[in-house]
Order: structure tokens, then sequence, then C-alpha cells
């Protein structure tokens, strides 16, 4: 789902809204041996305990958000607990994360629309994430066989008229 329909569903379910950008791995903790690995240029790990064990005590949730841009930590923020979370990005199902969801939801979106809205957001970018991030995606998806494992599957062109 793009931002907008993201933040959209927030709205109408009274949800959280989390993002996994906002988990990725500092420069010091992409070892090589853990790049190999599908999945892990997120710091999934920080995720499950800044995020995931707060909600599940039904707590509120104290992080910092990490900006790839400028390789650091964006200033604390508080989000209050509430009943109902979501949580999106690409690897929001990091198998360690898995099992803490109630509800999987993947969202298939054509290449075209893909390649479309990345260079609408990272235009100054483009070639590094079709070159690197798309295809570390795609094998992330395909390694732990993402789609099948979601209670729904979704195409992202059946949500582009989505109104709440």
């Amino acid at each position: 789902m793009c931002q907008r329909q993201n933040d959209l569903l927030a709205l109408k379910y009274k949800a959280n809204l989390f993002h996994m950008d906002d988990f990725f791995l500092r420069p010091f903790q992409r070892s090589e041996e853990r790049l190999k690995v599908p999945g892990e240029n997120i710091d999934h790990e920080r995720f499950l305990k800044e995020v995931l064990k707060p909600l599940k005590d039904k707590k509120d949730i104290i992080y910092k958000a990490y900006d790839c841009h400028t390789q650091s930590f964006k200033e604390s923020i508080i989000i209050k607990y509430r009943p109902i979370n979501i949580i999106e990005g690409s690897y929001c199902l990091h198998p360690s994360l898995f099992d803490h969801y109630d509800l999987k939801i993947y969202i298939d979106i054509a290449k075209e629309e893909q390649l479309e809205r990345i260079k609408i957001r990272n235009k100054d970018d483009f070639q590094t994430f079709t070159n690197k991030w798309i295809p570390l995606e795609e094998r992330y998806f395909k390694y732990y066989d993402i789609q099948k494992r979601c209670d729904i599957v979704l195409d992202q062109s059946d949500l582009k008229d989505l109104s709440f």
C-alpha cells in the first residue's frame, strides 16, 4: 500500500502505524555474514524489543526511527498503546517477527507501479533501488515464501481507489 493508504487505514481503525524502514541496520551492524541472509538488513531484534514486546504487554512504545539518509537516529517518539497496530514494510514479516502478528497481509504490486513509486520517492537514488534493494526484497520474499505464509493476499491494483 502507498503511504496515504496506510495512513487512512490507521485513521479508520484508530490504529498505530509502524514502518519497518525506521529499523534498517546501522552501518556497524551490516556485517558481510549477516547480509548474506535474506531479510537481515533490518534490525528485527530492535523492532521486537522496542515495538512488539511492549505491544504484547499493552504498554506505550518509545523508540527512535533510524534515518538511512543521515545515518542517524531521529528524536525519540512515544506512541500510546492501541489494540490495533499496523506494521508496514517489505521486511515486517521476517521469520523472527512472524509469529507476533494476529493477521498477516501480503500486498503484491506490479513491477511498473513499483518502479513509478520509487522514481517519485527516490529519484536521486533510483539505480540503487532497482539494482540493489528490489533484488534483495525479491530474494527475501522467495527465500521465506512470504506470500504463502500470509493470511490474506491482495493485489495493489485492487486498492488504488481505496477510500474510507
